[in-house]
């Protein structure tokens, strides 16, 4: 089933040399007015700034009005992306579907289990009358010597028996058909039912099969690498030099589905803006594909503070 990240989020970061670095808000596009404001994502940073210091035993960051800015940016998705969105609210929509059908039959099937219960009790009554009648007559045929007048009544006695069946016969087929189309309707809801599961597991192969090969990257820290080349002479002996600096500009967000999802992107990012690499590790944070545990709940593992200590 689709109870996996839907969308393979990556991170990308350029090769740093790790050191402290100072942040502060910069810009939040106006598509995430409704969804983050700086007084939220300011406390955010304090949260995973808090997380870090108690985790490592020394801070690595902190925020600054001089600060390298995080822009939370929005990025129109790309086609494949859209499809993966239309084909997800298909899904969604099929799973409510899916979902009414089984609220319904449980309706259905108590209204069915009392409409039986009619029937079976009115059925009961007309065999037990039916019964009680056959016998009556059967009695009666034993005899030999009946009487003009006592016949008369027998017939009248039978007719009135017989008119009281009817009846119950003609209220028994009237429970009999509301207990057709009962489950006439329950079978046809069985059918919608199992064609509308086909289709949801049908759509959810179809998301897996697109989400293989797509790749959503939601934050970037973007740094600058110079390269200088020096050459000269010492002793009589050409001499050449190369010099690798990287500058960090700054944090870009490209989106987000919750701000606990936000909160690890953003942390994933400020690792990598003070230097910090990815790691392959599952379940870390510096693992090149977003977490589920770390979208749930922010936490440098054992494997994150080793690469931590090692690079910092």
């Amino acid at each position: 089933m689709i109870k996996k990240t839907l969308y393979t989020t990556l991170f990308l970061a350029s090769s740093l040399y790790a050191g402290f670095q100072e942040i502060k808000i910069g810009k939040i596009d106006r598509y995430y007015q409704d969804k983050i404001n700086e007084r939220q994502l300011k406390t955010i940073l304090d949260e995973i700034e808090e997380h870090f210091e108690s985790k490592l035993g020394f801070d690595v960051f902190d925020y600054s009005s001089m600060g390298k800015p995080i822009d939370i940016l929005y990025v129109k998705p790309s086609s494949m992306e859209r499809r993966i969105n239309r084909a997800m609210d298909r899904f969604e929509r099929k799973k409510e579907k899916i979902q009414s059908y089984q609220d319904e039959f449980e309706t259905k099937k108590v209204q069915i289990d009392k409409q039986t219960k009619v029937y079976k009790i009115l059925e009961n009554e007309v065999n037990e009358k039916t019964e009680e009648l056959n016998k009556y007559i059967k009695k009666i045929n034993q005899r030999r010597n009946v009487s003009q007048e006592e016949y008369k009544k027998i017939q009248t006695y039978v007719k009135a028996k017989k008119v009281v069946i009817n009846q119950k016969l003609k209220e028994l087929r009237g429970e009999q058909r509301a207990l057709k189309r009962l489950v006439n309707s329950f079978n046809n809801k069985v059918h919608l039912y199992n064609t509308h599961t086909q289709n949801y597991y049908n759509l959810a192969n179809e998301i897996e099969s697109l989400n293989r090969g797509f790749k959503k990257v939601k934050g970037q820290a973007i740094g600058v690498k110079q390269t200088v080349l020096k050459t000269y002479v010492k002793d009589g002996v050409t001499i050449k030099e190369k010099t690798v600096t990287n500058s960090m500009n700054k944090i870009e967000i490209y989106g987000f589905e919750s701000l606990s999802e936000l909160k690890a992107i953003l942390a994933h990012e400020i690792a990598h803006l003070v230097g910090i690499p990815h790691i392959q590790e599952q379940g870390a944070l510096l693992n090149p594909i977003l977490q589920k545990n770390q979208k749930q709940n922010l936490n440098l593992t054992y494997d994150d503070i080793l690469n931590f200590k090692e690079h910092f």
